[in-house]
């Protein structure tokens, strides 16, 4: 059954990424110097934005369906248990890297049937120079043997060209 919401809200946490692809439009903010509200105190920051986000969500007699992106999510310490919080009567979705611990407390606090999506984005390039293939692909399987709706997205660049038949054999 599809779930049903009133209003859809998307959210965007931070730019601040644990992989920093040079291709990446968050990357590149930075470099050019955009204030990135995760080098204040990110704890202090979710933790205050998930504080007025819960007040806001509960205050209304409607369900929200919340998506959450970045940069990437899970570098913001907490994140998993304001998404617990949140989908209690609410439904959120997400846009991750799937490389950091915390989307398995994220898989085993929350119920599946409260989050509408998750979007692995493969970043081939780094995950195969930074040795994280392998976690990548047991996290990813770890949220479908938990009943996630969980799906992938190769990340495309003009640099990555050259590779594309060897990072075709890795997606079978």
């Amino acid at each position: 059954m599809k779930p049903s919401y009133d209003l859809a809200i998307n959210i965007n946490l931070s730019q601040k990424c644990n992989l920093r692809c040079s291709y990446c439009i968050a990357t590149s903010s930075q470099k050019r110097g955009y204030i990135d509200k995760a080098r204040l105190e990110i704890t202090s920051y979710l933790w205050c934005s998930s504080r007025i986000l819960e007040n806001f969500l509960f205050r209304q007699n409607k369900i929200f369906r919340i998506d959450f992106s970045g940069g990437e999510p899970f570098v913001c310490k907490g994140f998993a248990k304001m998404c617990s919080r949140i989908s209690r009567n609410h439904y959120i979705g997400m846009m991750t890297n799937n490389t950091l611990s915390q989307t398995r407390t994220f898989a085993d606090i929350i119920d599946p049937s409260r989050v509408i999506f998750i979007c692995a984005s493969i970043h081939f390039q780094q995950l195969e120079s930074r040795g994280l293939m392998t976690y990548f692909i047991d996290n990813f399987l770890y949220f479908k043997k938990k009943g996630f709706n969980i799906s992938s997205v190769g990340v495309a660049h003009p640099m990555f060209f050259s590779n594309a038949k060897k990072y075709e054999e890795l997606m079978r």
